[in-house]
């Protein structure tokens, strides 16, 4: 499958009922999200959907091995897994820029086309994205830019208190009578020097946030780590 996001799918047939909407709302405090996700009688499932390693391209690289790019193509299949039924849309990072390192006789390209593929990314209806190390190529300062002009959250579940990107730690999405908690956690080893500071050690961060999760998780909830 050609795609602009290599993209893979998960899909959960689950009973939801209601009109096709989604509402926001805060929960306790900014590091927490909740989703309401609600379909028509007539579509039955949710699916979650999730992206990767973008490495800043947009159109079609007409590579035939690992082929990246195509955005409208992307975008036609998103609307159409939509008429199927509702849609969690997640990307898991790399997304923004080629390499976690970029000359900088490049940056302003570079940062042209990854606030456009940001742009695409809330066009969509991405929910939230666990940034990578290539993310960080123009800095923390870059990413906090990002986040403030889309609708998207960064899921940064193992951040640190240096991080200063606004981020959740985790996100929970209803749908009818089921419950998905989704938490993303990124590798600080292979992060670049001056961001390592960014994360914690992401074994201890998804046990004290699953704490967190246990408390308001029922029996059938679904538990997705990203």
């Amino acid at each position: 499958m050609h795609s602009f996001f290599r993209i893979c799918f998960i899909s959960f047939i689950l009973c939801l009922m209601g009109c096709q909407k989604i509402t926001r709302t805060l929960e306790g405090s900014n590091y927490h999200q909740a989703i309401n996700l609600k379909n028509d009688e007539k579509h039955t499932e949710l699916k979650l959907l999730f992206s990767h390693n973008v490495n800043g391209e947009t159109n079609p690289c007409g590579c035939r091995k690992f082929p990246l790019g195509g955005i409208p193509q992307i975008h036609g299949l998103i609307q159409n897994e939509k008429s199927s039924g509702a849609i969690v849309l997640i990307d898991s990072g790399d997304t923004f820029f080629p390499s976690s390192q970029i000359p900088k006789t490049m940056e302003l390209s570079l940062s042209f086309i990854a606030r456009q593929i940001a742009s695409a990314m809330t066009q969509m209806g991405y929910m939230a994205m666990v940034p990578g190390d290539q993310d960080f190529a123009l800095g923390a300062d870059f990413l906090s830019e990002i986040a403030g002009q889309n609708s998207f959250k960064f899921l940064m579940t193992n951040a640190s208190s240096s991080t200063r990107i606004p981020h959740i730690k985790s996100m929970m999405v209803k749908a009818g009578d089921k419950t998905l908690h989704l938490l993303g956690v990124t590798a600080p080893e292979v992060m670049q020097t001056a961001h390592k500071i960014f994360f914690s050690d992401p074994f201890l961060a998804i046990e004290s946030e699953m704490k967190n999760i246990l408390k308001r998780k029922a029996k059938e909830d679904l538990i997705i780590l990203i």
